[in-house]
């Protein structure tokens, strides 16, 4: 073999182990492409912070304003209403007003100012509840109240007032005495039993009335139109009684005088004039 053709053989091995050993060592030769730089896989972007819930839509209504001609015994009977996202979460009465505090109480232990929770506007606006029993004037006032309050959250029409919570003045006198020979004719023995009846005493200063359910009919020394009557010593009436001549039972047109009684049995004189609250005419007899 030439020694020029050895030489190429050694040069050519060489180049050859050159560029094997430039590979290995990641080297391009030159004129030779860049390589492309591996991509990194990107970092999952965090997930977005989520939303925060929006706040709940809260209204309070207050029905002061609302239902003018809806009273009481005591007076109006205005609530607040709150209602959250349309739907009904409270009902309260707006205190302070006229109406006494068992009247309240009587209320929360029946459950009433509840009657509407949870329910949507719409349909609370027009929820039947029933006025509660030894309250029932004052309960209807406030069921009208809460009623006004809703329809004025739902964008309703006012509703009409109870004529139940109007009272309509009596014609004066709204007194009619009665002679017991010429005009009783009810049952002596019964009359005092089931009819609701009220006895009244005092003087044109002051006077009191209370619900009555014991008495008598009948003579006493020669007189035959006596009646009796039994009054508890504690009762507010029975201070107007002992400095009193007179004293006077009397009832009521139906349409007027369970309304009548459910007050007067559950409320005091001490508090206030009950027949003022009533709407009461009262009348005097001469002599």
């Amino acid at each position: 073999m030439k020694a020029a053709n050895f030489l190429n053989i050694v040069l050519a091995l060489a180049l050859l182990i050159l560029c094997v050993k430039l590979h290995f060592m990641g080297v391009q030769p030159a004129g030779s492409p860049a390589p492309t730089a591996p991509v990194e896989p990107a970092e999952s972007a965090e997930p977005a912070e989520r939303a925060a819930p929006a706040a709940p839509s809260v209204q309070i209504i207050d029905s002061t304003e609302l239902a003018p001609g809806a009273s009481g015994f005591g007076g109006p009977v205005p609530v607040e209403v709150e209602i959250r996202d349309g739907v009904v979460a409270r009902v309260s009465p707006k205190l302070p007003n006229d109406e006494t505090p068992d009247f309240f109480e009587r209320l929360e232990a029946a459950g009433f100012w509840h009657s509407w929770d949870g329910l949507p506007v719409e349909k609370a606006a027009t929820q039947r509840v029933d006025a509660v029993t030894s309250a029932t004037y004052s309960s209807k006032a406030a069921i009208a109240h809460v009623r006004a309050a809703l329809a004025s959250a739902a964008g309703l029409p006012s509703p009409a007032p109870d004529s139940d919570l109007t009272p309509v003045p009596s014609p004066a006198p709204a007194f009619r005495p009665i002679d017991v020979h010429a005009d009783f004719s009810e049952n002596p023995f019964t009359w005092f039993t089931g009819k609701g009846l009220l006895l009244c005493a005092g003087d044109r200063t002051s006077q009191n009335a209370m619900t009555i359910g014991w008495g008598g009919l009948g003579t006493l020394w020669g007189r035959n139109d006596a009646v009796t009557v039994y009054v508890a010593e504690t009762r507010h009436t029975k201070t107007y009684m002992d400095r009193a001549t007179r004293f006077t039972v009397m009832a009521f047109d139906k349409e007027r005088q369970a309304a009548v009684l459910d007050y007067m049995g559950h409320h005091s004189g001490r508090d206030g004039d009950k027949a003022a609250a009533l709407g009461l005419h009262v009348a005097f007899t001469e002599g």
